[in-house]
């Protein structure tokens, strides 16, 4: 539903910034064609950037052989992009994401995508997330890119101050039903509270 009504998603946004990128829509991608042409591509290794008890955080390793493989094999990384809830959903329906490799990062920033609520302050977007692993695999010595990574976030700013723009002006029309107002006038809602944003398995 998110892929088809927004245009400017960060997930279509990354696809569009990253060459060597595929985007697949939908929630189960099991039978999905494109999915399994993806999966068993034999250049390279799948791993999925997702938190979990197996995970291996890229922001406590200094050695490219402690990767999933050991570093031995191209890594192929699947990005879960949706709502967080949507996400989850994703993730657990999906049972061939179950068994692969996962990899994940330590955050330290707070999200710049102001203009949607994130339900903890340390939550990403997906072209955020994205960005810290680049900069993760840049610093193992196992990304290099033809432009620097950091374009990939001043996109991303330019989008947000621009959509920002748009829902502060009365005059415009859109799928807000309320008006624009800043993260710290918000209401953080108390579901996220108790509620799990993550598939961590059965």
């Amino acid at each position: 539903m998110e892929f088809k009504k927004e245009r400017t998603g960060t997930g279509r946004i990354s696809h569009l910034s990253l060459e060597n990128s595929s985007l697949i829509d939908g929630v189960n991608f099991d039978n999905d064609q494109r999915w399994e042409k993806e999966l068993n591509d034999p250049h390279y290794l799948p791993v999925v950037l997702y938190p979990g008890p197996e995970a291996i955080n890229l922001s406590e390793i200094n050695d490219k052989t402690l990767l999933p493989g050991g570093g031995e094999k191209p890594l192929k990384l699947i990005v879960i992009d949706g709502t967080w809830p949507c996400a989850k959903k994703m993730m657990k329906e999906t049972k061939s994401l179950h068994s692969l490799p996962r990899v994940s990062f330590t955050n330290t920033r707070k999200s710049e995508f102001v203009i949607k609520q994130q339900p903890n302050d340390l939550c990403l977007s997906t072209i955020e997330s994205i960005h810290q692993v680049l900069v993760e695999f840049k610093r193992l010595g196992i990304e290099e890119s033809g432009t620097p990574i950091d374009h990939l976030t001043e996109v991303f700013g330019k989008m947000v101050e621009r959509q920002i723009q748009i829902a502060s002006d009365p005059a415009l029309q859109g799928y807000r039903r309320n008006s624009y107002s800043t993260p710290t006038d918000r209401k953080k809602s108390k579901k996220w509270e108790t509620r799990s944003l993550f598939y961590l398995g059965e």
